[in-house]
């Protein structure tokens, strides 16, 4: 499981970086086409919108392994160790349950949208709608991981923010 949950670490990292150098190629293109040549490309900003959406879908993916999304945490952390970790491990199935979803209605959205081709692209408009499933599959596996191997991080004894000279001062 560990060595499946690093191969994903490290294509998500490498999906992040593409789509993120695909973004910056795009506009960039666009720019210089539009400003310097005085004819832009059309189908930059189509590229660019495709790739902006599979890299938000990769890094909410990515996040999911770090456990780093929002939580509402207030009352979950003036419970008992061990309630707060039965709390986070219930979390954790009913995200599960939500990735499993996306995968479920993502396929069902591809297949859809299979027939349907992007305005100025000629790609399936599949592919684009297929990083829902995948990223959903993903993210199942990430839970999972978390399920099983999740510890929960030691208390912070001191602010991060603050400057060291600061720390222990009152008011």
């Amino acid at each position: 499981m560990i060595r499946i949950v690093n191969i994903l670490d490290y294509l998500m990292k490498a999906g992040l970086i593409i789509f993120s150098l695909v973004m910056i190629g795009t506009c960039g293109l666009q720019v210089v086409s539009r400003y310097l040549l005085d004819h832009p490309f059309s189908w930059t900003e189509e590229l660019a919108r495709y790739s902006f959406i599979w890299w938000s879908f990769i890094g909410a993916a990515y996040v999911v392994r770090l456990n780093g999304h929002l939580g509402m945490d207030f009352l979950v952390n003036m419970m008992p160790k061990k309630a707060r970790t039965a709390v986070q491990r219930i979390v954790f199935l009913i995200s599960l349950g939500f990735s499993l979803l996306m995968v479920y209605y993502g396929i069902k959205i591809s297949i859809i949208q299979a027939g349907q081709e992007g305005d100025l692209i000629p790609i399936s408009m599949a592919w684009v709608y297929a990083v829902v499933p995948l990223t959903g599959a993903i993210m199942a596996v990430y839970f999972i991981f978390l399920f099983f191997f999740w510890t929960e991080p030691e208390p912070l004894v001191e602010c991060e923010w603050l400057p060291e000279a600061e720390q222990g001062k009152g008011p």
